[in-house]
């Protein structure tokens, strides 16, 4: 690909793989769905059950937007492009539900406008709604270089 992008677009780039020391979310702990006021188990047209985790820094009452997410991975995927940190799934028991994550954009404003979100914050609800720890730790992570060459 940097091949590529040298003799196409006359970019004298690079690119490497390198093992670097990441902060990264670890979930532990047992799952234990603990709703929220205005959330509860709901079932879907085909019968598929969906606890309802809300993802939000300050609470704004009702959510404007959801996303299903059918495994708990999806939903530590998930968790993790809000915050833009990888949220790696360690816990011992996991949803028997499926989950659907609620969130309001007026969280994503404000992370535009303010440049980050604030993550400490939106783990602690989280750690409400599911009773799972969300802990911050250094992990190694294979990560993408893009180096500048001479030419």
């Amino acid at each position: 690909f940097s091949e590529i992008l040298r003799r196409q677009c006359d970019l004298p780039i690079r690119f490497e793989q390198a093992e670097v020391n990441r902060p990264v979310i670890i979930v532990r702990g047992q799952y234990r769905y603990q709703p929220i006021a205005r959330n509860r188990t709901h079932t879907d047209e085909y019968g598929d059950h969906f606890d309802r985790i809300d993802l939000f820094e300050h609470d704004h009452g009702e959510v404007k937007q959801s996303k299903s997410c059918r495994s708990f991975d999806k939903f530590c995927r998930f968790v993790g492009d809000r915050i833009n940190r990888p949220v790696i799934n360690e816990a011992g028991r996991e949803p028997e539900n499926f989950l659907t994550a609620g969130y309001h954009p007026a969280d994503l404003r404000r992370a535009k406008a303010h440049g980050k979100i604030d993550e400490l914050s939106l783990l602690a609800h989280l750690h409400k709604q599911t009773g799972l720890r969300f802990e911050i730790e250094l992990r190694s992570m294979r990560v993408l270089i893009v180096r500048r060459t001479e030419e």
